[in-house]
């Protein structure tokens, strides 16, 4: 873990945290003990970004010939997924689900607007503006997101060390 950071990545948006200060308390702790507390305190900064991002999610997609997406699919589906043990580096990742993740990413960027079929496709010219939402959600939590993946971080730590030296 030494000279590592804990990343919590949202879009293309990443917060790094710098946890070397309890870096001689994890050396008392076995991997299972600091891996929950990694785990715990990454979730708990994603959970931050989530709402974040859910309350700045368009309800209804709007677009030049409707949408195929519900009113409030957007909101419904962030999701939040997590590394597994294989993973060299821990992480949780604030994303949308498989049907609304391309939509998502169309909203906060805008993309051109093509009309037809897989056979027929015709770019018409037109472009739809981007609606930067999940950037801003970001943004306006980032301080929060950290200060949480810090908090919880080392109070799981200090749980752990606390029960490990009884």
């Amino acid at each position: 873990m030494h000279g590592q950071g804990l990343d919590l990545m949202a879009s293309n948006n990443n917060v790094t945290v710098d946890c070397t200060s309890v870096i001689e308390m994890l050396k008392a702790l076995g991997d299972d003990a600091k891996d929950k507390a990694i785990q715990a305190a990454l979730r708990a900064g994603a959970k931050i970004e989530q709402t974040e991002i859910q309350n700045n999610c368009p309800t209804r997609v709007e677009g030049p010939s409707g949408t195929a997406l519900p009113v409030g699919a957007l909101k419904s589906d962030v999701i939040i997924k997590t590394s597994t043990k294989q993973a060299d580096v821990p992480y949780a990742l604030v994303t949308f689900g498989k049907y609304s993740k391309h939509v998502a990413r169309w909203v906060e960027d805008g993309h051109k607007v093509i009309k037809g079929t897989k056979g027929s496709k015709k770019d018409t010219g037109k472009e739809t503006t981007p609606n930067p939402f999940i950037s801003a959600a970001f943004e306006t939590c980032e301080q929060e997101v950290t200060k949480a993946i810090q908090e919880t971080f080392i109070t799981n730590i200090t749980k752990a060390a606390n029960k490990a030296s009884k």
